[in-house]
């Protein structure tokens, strides 16, 4: 019997961020969904909870902050018992220099 593969949830405002991982990631097996915002994401998790998230800390409107204390808040979720780890990036596509 085979595996089913795992499902990754990719969330960065960065399209070449995403589209990036998504190769990547799919190249090694893995089913991707992406999505571009905080508030996206969790309308997509709602729907369908992803085995893995990679969430970006660093977007305009809904940070990736916002995004984990929801997914923290909603406990008896399905997705919540089902996605166990969330790491974070705080990588920023933002110039420091003036």
């Amino acid at each position: 019997m085979t595996q089913s593969a795992a499902t990754i949830l990719i969330i960065d405002d960065d399209v070449h961020v995403r589209e990036l991982l998504e190769v990547l990631l799919q190249n090694q097996g893995y089913r991707t969904l992406t999505a571009e915002s905080g508030e996206l994401a969790l309308a997509m998790i709602k729907r369908q909870a992803p085995d893995l998230i990679l969430l970006d800390i660093m977007m305009p409107g809904m940070d990736g902050y916002e995004v984990a204390s929801q997914l923290k808040a909603e406990k008896n979720q399905p997705h919540r018992r089902r996605t166990r780890r969330t790491p974070t990036t705080g990588r920023s596509g933002r110039s420091t220099t003036g």
